[in-house]
């Protein structure tokens, strides 16, 4: 992203925030377009969990953030769950099952290995927390 690397050079490291409205009326130009410059600066967990963790970011879950999670392999899914609190984990399942994503076939593999995750790390947790 042109901004950002604007923002790298001139040594600015502030917290920033981008918004962007665009409609498409070309009914020649395919709809991944929209998919696409979604994916423009995050574009892979890893980058995902760069603005978890920054605490001057306020992370916050929506559709496109889980569809990105549930897409993801399985090593990039395993590292990402690994990489982030029992709570959030939590809360990116149970916004899954909301979104009614375990009916969609794609994302059952990772979906149920979430909830194993999940599981193993709330089991972890009340052992710890018994002791």
């Amino acid at each position: 992203m042109n901004i950002i690397r604007l923002l790298k050079t001139s040594q600015i490291y502030n917290s920033c925030l981008f918004i962007y409205y665009a409609q498409l009326i070309n009914d020649q130009i395919s709809s991944s377009f929209e998919h696409e410059l979604n994916r423009c600066a995050i574009d892979n967990l890893e980058k995902l969990l760069e603005i978890i963790h920054n605490p001057l970011s306020s992370f916050q879950i929506n559709t496109r953030v889980l569809k990105e999670i549930l897409r993801s392999n399985s090593t990039e899914l395993d590292h990402f769950l690994h990489s982030i609190s029992t709570d959030l984990i939590a809360k990116l399942y149970y916004a899954c099952l909301a979104c009614h994503y375990q009916t969609i076939e794609i994302f059952a593999d990772s979906l149920k290995y979430m909830q194993r995750c999940l599981q193993q790390r709330q089991n972890i947790d009340n052992i710890k927390q018994s002791e």
